[in-house]
């Protein structure tokens, strides 16, 4: 996928059983953090990472979800367990992975970072090995260098 190229559209549900459709919620940029398991170290420190800094990407006005192929219920027991307070959507059918080529060949999702603007553009993309991160303090440099 292309710097700049319009980002596919998608409905999911969100760990409440609420529908998330992506055009619908570009009010503001929104960071897409994919995800490759709930409640596995990596994934557990990076998303408790933003979490603790929601503040930070809404002041930049950013809005942050979180996409895995996990199912609802297994997000809703991860929110809850770690009190995140941003939607984390299941893909478990994988289309929107595949839309977003991230899809790893174990058939979970990358740990990728996908930044749509309210162009409906992508604007930023970083795919990571599953063992890193981008830590927050880079993401919101990467965030606030977007604005400029």
């Amino acid at each position: 996928m292309k710097k700049y190229a319009k980002a596919p559209d998608f409905i999911l549900y969100d760990q409440n059983n609420n529908v998330f459709r992506l055009y619908d919620n570009l009010d503001q940029p929104l960071v897409i953090v994919f995800y490759p398991k709930d409640e596995t170290i990596v994934c557990t420190r990076q998303l408790c990472e933003y979490n603790l800094n929601l503040e930070k990407f809404s002041m930049l006005g950013y809005r942050l979800i979180g996409i895995s192929t996990d199912t609802q219920a297994s997000h809703k027991e991860f929110s809850k367990e770690r009190n995140l307070k941003f939607s984390i959507l299941s893909d478990e059918n994988k289309e929107v992975c595949r839309k977003y080529d991230a899809l790893n060949f174990t058939g979970r999702c990358k740990r990728k970072i996908v930044v749509v603007n309210k162009d409906k553009n992508i604007v930023f993309e970083d795919t990571l090995f599953s063992f890193l991160y981008r830590k927050n303090k880079k993401l919101l440099k990467v965030l606030r260098a977007l604005k400029r």
